[in-house]
């Protein structure tokens, strides 16, 4: 990963991916039955300590071809780090 700001520096990820089921979930480009998957593990520096956690989920839905909605939390140091997402707000299938 480079950062500007710092340089670069490099990152393991590990993650456990699991299926979670079909959900029905609404964002703003409409209402769809979506594939949930999970994504539980963690990072670790490997030029030095830093290390943390993550967990993602995503939401697939087969007819838009992608995720329509994801979210992510981590933790390093044990600590809250980053939350964010997004949602799918509008789309054409070509």
């Amino acid at each position: 990963m480079l950062r500007p700001d710092r340089g670069a520096w490099e990152v393991r990820h590990e993650r456990e991916v699991t299926v979670v089921g079909w959900e029905e979930v609404i964002v703003p480009a409409g209402k769809f039955r979506a594939l949930k998957i999970e994504a539980d593990g963690g990072f670790f520096r490997l030029d030095g300590p830093q290390r943390g956690t993550v967990k993602s989920a995503y939401w697939y839905v087969p007819e838009v071809k992608r995720w329509v909605k994801y979210a992510v939390e981590q933790t390093m140091l044990g600590r809250a780090w980053t939350k964010e997402g997004d949602e799918l707000v509008d789309f054409r299938v070509q």
